[in-house]
């Protein structure tokens, strides 16, 4: 089951107001399904070069991809797939950005991408 954007941006919010938060902020990320620009040809992803490396843009809803870059070809997948699959067969310095221009906007490193854990599905009773 995969978490929703809300509760990733949610997460994100709460990361700018303690960074501290960043954790959680990844957690959510893997837990929850995201859109991203993809070229016309199916499996090719586009990134967006930066100063300060590559960055693939992912969004918490079509509807951000949508606000952001108007009409464009998608896909959706999760967190966790981006982390574990797509990330360590992109260019090596390659994080993520979640809802890039929005206020509540997080870059997400590489190294932290790889060095967290996959999520867990939720116990019921369980505290996180």
């Amino acid at each position: 089951m995969t978490g929703s954007g809300a509760e990733l941006v949610a997460a994100a919010q709460r990361y700018h107001r303690d960074p501290t938060g960043l954790p959680a902020v990844v957690a959510a990320f893997r837990r929850t399904s995201v859109a991203l620009q993809r070229a016309a040809e199916p499996g090719v992803v586009l990134l967006r070069s930066t100063p300060w490396g590559p960055w693939l843009c992912v969004w918490t809803s079509l509807d951000r991809l949508w606000q952001a870059l108007g009409r464009c070809h998608y896909a959706i997948t999760t967190g966790d797939d981006i982390a574990t699959t797509m990330i360590p067969l992109l260019p090596t310095a390659t994080g993520v950005i979640v809802d890039s221009g929005s206020r509540h906007m997080v870059p997400l490193p590489r190294s932290i991408l790889l060095s967290s854990s996959p999520p867990h599905p939720a116990t019921p009773g369980a505290r996180p």
